[in-house]
């Protein structure tokens, strides 16, 4: 699992339990993005940060909670499973080619090429589009995302259907 804690240096941990005892935890440094789901497959776990940026002003100003910040590119946190002990040196982490934003995955898994397949709603940035939590992303919609771990390289594909509003 994952979390923040406002009382920690590096907010953003991720924890790993057996039988509902804690045997891992690690904090990792990222932004304070939005970092609302992570991803399970046979060899890795996954972290997602995206393209969603928290700032507390924005509430005093009325403006959403998280803003969609393009020069902020999607990005994912491999731990390989077989690593053992969780460290944050063990992380790997690969940087998409544009901004986007994962809400929620749908589904992955690990390819025959070792690679990192995941299906999930993907955002870009909108400009103008506002709700009380989300500012300047547009619908998600749905993706094949390919993450190939040797290459350091995630590969973004429209899928049939990916012109319909898959999240929220």
């Amino acid at each position: 699992f994952h979390s923040s804690s406002a009382a920690s240096e590096s907010p953003f941990y991720v924890s790993r339990s057996i039988n509902g005892i804690i045997t891992d935890r690690v904090e990792l440094s990222v932004s304070e993005g939005f970092h609302h789901d992570l991803f399970i497959t046979e060899k890795y776990v996954v972290v997602v940060d995206g393209s969603m940026r928290f700032d507390p002003r924005s509430i005093v100003d009325g403006e959403p909670l998280w803003m969609f910040t393009p020069e902020q590119r999607l990005r994912f946190g491999l731990w390989p499973r077989s690593a053992g002990k969780m460290t944050a040196d063990d992380f790997i982490w690969i940087e998409s080619a544009e901004a986007a934003e994962i809400v929620h995955a749908l589904h992955a898994y690990d390819d025959e090429d070792g690679k990192v397949v995941l299906w999930a709603p993907v955002g870009r940035e909108l400009k103008g589009s506002r709700s009380v939590v989300f500012g300047d992303i547009g619908p998600c919609q749905m993706h094949r995302i390919v993450i190939d771990v040797a290459a350091a390289a995630v590969d973004i594909q429209a899928v049939a259907g990916s012109e319909l509003r898959t999240e929220f």
